[in-house]
């Protein structure tokens, strides 16, 4: 079932796991790597995008304290969603949202985006607190490769 948009209550759940830190750089200025995260055609090419699922639908509204849903559509045609609240938005340097997907574990976790330049290019420091590492380590790396290949063909 779809979570109602409208409906963005999160249950924060407690930090009982280390944070999942990543550091990576992509090539892409700040700004198109600050999109990545917030523009709904962008999020449909890699954000909880796997080899077996696609982005079937994504509702943002994207201010402090607004909403966001992504719909992540299964081979087998099963729908989960991956929603939360954001808590920061500093453009183009600073994300920060929670992120609930009952299908996966339960309850809330928090997700920080810093993006600085770095060369042609940006560095983009990734931390998600409130689940257990090896839940979503690996998961965060093939997506982050994911969207090193969006940006090699728009590049």
């Amino acid at each position: 079932m779809r979570h109602n948009f409208f409906d963005c209550t999160c249950v924060m759940s407690a930090n009982l796991f280390e944070p999942v830190f990543i550091e990576r750089y992509f090539d892409a200025d700040p700004q198109h790597l600050f999109a990545a995260w917030t523009d709904p055609e962008l999020i449909k090419l890699w954000l909880f995008k796997s080899d077996s699922s696609n982005i079937s639908s994504v509702d943002i509204d994207l201010q402090g304290g607004g909403c966001f849903s992504i719909i992540e559509q299964t081979s087998i045609g099963q729908l989960i969603d991956h929603f939360g609240i954001y808590k920061r938005i500093v453009r183009p340097q600073r994300l920060s949202f929670t992120l609930q997907v009952p299908h996966h574990f339960t309850g809330s976790t928090t997700i920080e985006v810093n993006i600085n330049p770095d060369g042609d290019g940006s560095l983009l420091a990734f931390k998600q607190t409130g689940i257990d590492p090896k839940i979503v380590g690996n998961a965060w790396q093939k997506m982050f490769d994911q969207l090193d290949k969006v940006f090699a063909t728009l590049s």
